[in-house]
């Protein structure tokens, strides 16, 4: 009986706890408005710093920006931009790429031809000077020169290799057997035009 009892009180205190701890949503809608103005009132607050310290906290950040961009250069570096593979010749293309790409597929340059892109003419004009009674012909040069641009100008040939017949032998038995050899044969010619090394025409023969 006694048992009972205490069980039936220590019930009955827990739910008396209980009870009190329970917040209501107006409750916990007050406590939240209470905190977020809390907050407002410490932003708000006015510090006094020195001067020395200003300077550390500057220091402090622009110390800070440095790192952030040397990290970000470093990260640019390490994303590998792939390279464009030319499939043809194309205008646009460097020297460099050309004669990278002639190199890969085993073609081959046989012809070049230059030119400084700088031309000069030079013309005569005759000038009347009249110096007295006696008038006289003064003959000036004047020399015209004209700037186009470096220009290079090489045809590209595409050789293959072919397997030709070239003769007939007679082996051991008396049987007469064909005679092969290798012959190169040009496929394709291009005519590249290059001017300060860029690709600005490209004529297929």
């Amino acid at each position: 009986m006694r048992v009972s009892l205490i069980v039936l009180l220590v019930g009955s205190a827990a739910l008396a706890a209980g009870a009190q701890n329970t917040v209501t949503p107006e409750e916990a809608r007050k406590r939240l408005e209470e905190r977020n103005a809390q907050r407002r009132e410490e932003r708000e607050q006015m510090v006094q710093i020195t001067a020395g310290e200003l300077m550390e906290l500057r220091a402090k950040v622009a110390q800070l920006e440095g790192q952030v961009k040397a990290l970000q250069q470093q990260s640019e570096k390490k994303v590998d931009v792939p390279k464009k593979v030319h499939t043809m010749i194309e205008i646009g293309m460097t020297k460099d790429q050309v004669m990278a790409f002639v190199k890969r597929k085993g073609w081959r340059i046989v012809g070049m031809q230059a030119s400084a892109g700088v031309s000069k003419m030079a013309t005569a004009e005759r000038e009347v000077a009249r110096g007295g009674s006696d008038p006289t012909e003064v003959e000036r040069q004047r020399t015209l020169v004209t700037a186009t641009g470096k220009t290079e100008r090489f045809e590209v040939v595409q050789v293959s290799n072919y397997k030709v017949e070239t003769g007939t032998r007679t082996n051991a038995l008396g049987q007469a057997r064909a005679v092969y050899a290798t012959e190169e044969r040009v496929d394709a010619k291009i005519v590249v035009t290059l001017t300060d090394e860029i690709v600005t025409e490209v004529t297929a023969r």
